[in-house]
């Protein structure tokens, strides 16, 4: 009995254990690009090789995730016959991180450590049933806890030279 009593708490624990907010990084051609042109502003703006800091941001009723895309500069959109699309591919494009959030999760910070990463604006976007809408977010420099619902962009990318 106090074996299986054990096995239950224990399941519940790791359950609960379970509910928090994830991160997945992701980079050119790695998926996660939506089929239109880029919004005409960004969510927030940030000083390329400047200081490290957080992207913050307010949960969006409804999201089922957020995708975080960082431009050297702002992306562009080619005009011609056929529709062109905006892929990530081209223009700058950074480094990217999906954030999956917990239940109950009211705002998001996204440690970035600018300096190495090089970046000028940042779209950030709530995703509900595949849709993506454009959120507002701030940048502030000096942050350094992701806290509770935090995810970090590490110091995998580098700005180009």
């Amino acid at each position: 009995m106090r074996r299986a009593l054990a096995l239950v708490l224990l399941a519940a624990l790791a359950a609960l254990g379970g509910e928090k907010t994830t991160a997945h990084a992701f980079t050119r051609g790695g998926g996660r690009v939506w089929r239109s042109a880029p919004p005409s502003a960004p969510s927030c703006k940030a000083t390329l090789e400047g200081k490290p800091g957080a992207i913050l941001f307010d949960a969006a009723k409804g999201a089922e995730s957020y995708l975080v895309y960082l431009y050297e500069k702002p992306p562009v959109v080619e005009k011609g016959k056929e529709e062109k699309f905006w892929t990530g591919e081209q223009d700058g494009f950074v480094g990217g991180l999906e954030v999956i959030p917990r239940e109950g999760a009211k705002s998001f910070t996204v440690l970035d450590p600018n300096k190495s990463i090089g970046w000028t604006c940042a779209y950030v976007f709530s995703v509900e049933a595949k849709s993506r809408t454009l959120i507002a977010a701030t940048w502030k420099e000096g942050v350094k806890d992701a806290g509770e619902d935090g995810a970090s962009f590490g110091d995998k990318y580098r700005a180009s030279k």
